[in-house]
């Protein structure tokens, strides 16, 4: 018997918070309680096109991308630097 996947909308919503506060895959894979082995499977199934998978991997992305944005933010703000609010 194949093992149940633990692919869901509450674990894929906790991965994207996880990323979109500027944590990584290891941050993220904790509080989903799934490891960071099987996002980065998820991952490789969406770039295969597999459904669901690759709505993931678009979620993930902008997800990231949002995160690093956060992270860069917060340095700044740690070195007493006003962002660039011009981009």
């Amino acid at each position: 018997m194949a093992r149940r996947s633990s692919f869901s909308p509450l674990v894929v919503a906790s991965i994207l918070d996880v990323l979109r506060a500027g944590g990584d895959v290891r941050d993220a894979s904790r509080k989903a309680k799934v490891s960071h082995a099987t996002i980065y499977a998820w991952l490789d199934r969406g770039s295969a096109g597999e459904a669901g998978y690759a709505e993931f991997r678009e979620a993930y992305s902008d997800a990231l991308a949002v995160g690093i944005k956060a992270r860069h933010a917060q340095l700044l703000e740690s070195l007493g630097i006003k962002p660039n609010t011009a981009a």
